[in-house]
C-alpha cells in the first residue's frame, strides 16, 4: 500500500488535448483536468482552429502549455507533438483526451491504480460514459458487449450503477480517454500519420 501511495503522489502526469474548433467544451475539459486528484500537467495543441479556440485557451488557462498548429495537422500527428514533449520532461504516463470529453476528480488516480495491478497493460482507459453520465458512450458500448455479456460481475455492477474496481481486458477502446505508461510510448511510438483522422487507434493498438 505504501508503494502504491507513493506512486500515486510521485507519478508525472502530462496530459494532451487536441483541440479542432472545441470552444464550446474547452471549458469542461480542462476545468476538470485541473480538478483532478492527481496534479498533470496540460498541453494543448491547437489544429488551426477558426473558432478562436487557442486565444481562449490562452486568456482563461494560462497554466496550460498552448501549441498552435500552422494548419490541420490532424488528430495523431497532433497528439504525437504533445508525446515528444512530454517524453523530454520525463513523464511517468501520457493521458490522451478528446476536446469533448471530461473527467471525474478521481479518474486518473484510478488508472494509475489500474496499472500498479498489473503493469504489464499498455493502454488503461476508464469506463466512457454518454454526454449525460447516465448511461454508456452508445461506442464504448459496442466495444465492451461481449465482455458485458460473458462477465456477469461486470454486467451486474454496470446495471446498478456500481464502480467498477477491478480493471479488464477488452479488445479496442477508442483513443478518447488513454493512460498510456512512458515505457509503452517510447517503444511503440506515436501515431502513424499515415492516419490522419480515424484508425490511428486501431493502429496502435494492433503494434
Amino acid at each position: 500500500m505504501d508503494r502504491l501511495r507513493e506512486k500515486l503522489v510521485m507519478s508525472k502526469v502530462y496530459v494532451v488535448v487536441v483541440t479542432f474548433n472545441g470552444r464550446k467544451w474547452i471549458d469542461r475539459c480542462i476545468g476538470s483536468l485541473l480538478e483532478s486528484s492527481i496534479p498533470v500537467s496540460i498541453i494543448v495543441i491547437d489544429n488551426c482552429s477558426s473558432d478562436n479556440t487557442a486565444r481562449y485557451i490562452e486568456k482563461n488557462f494560462s497554466n496550460v502549455d498552448l501549441i498552435e498548429s500552422e494548419g490541420n495537422i490532424g488528430f495523431g500527428s497532433a497528439n504525437n507533438v504533445g508525446f515528444k514533449k512530454a517524453i523530454d520532461n520525463n513523464a511517468d504516463y501520457v493521458f490522451v483526451l478528446n476536446q469533448d470529453a471530461w473527467v471525474e476528480r478521481d479518474t486518473i488516480k484510478q488508472l494509475i491504480r489500474a496499472h500498479s495491478y498489473d503493469d504489464r497493460f499498455g493502454i488503461i482507459s476508464p469506463m466512457h460514459f454518454n454526454g449525460s453520465g447516465d448511461n454508456l458512450d452508445i461506442l464504448f458500448h459496442s466495444y465492451i458487449a461481449k465482455q458485458i455479456i460473458n462477465d456477469r460481475e461486470l454486467l451486474f455492477n454496470i446495471i446498478n450503477g456500481k464502480d467498477i474496481d477491478r480493471p479488464f481486458d477488452i479488445f479496442f477502446v477508442n483513443a478518447a480517454s488513454w493512460l498510456i505508461p512512458i515505457d509503452v510510448l517510447r517503444e511503440v511510438g506515436g501515431f502513424d500519420p499515415l492516419f490522419p483522422h480515424w484508425g490511428e487507434d486501431n493502429n496502435y493498438i494492433d503494434r
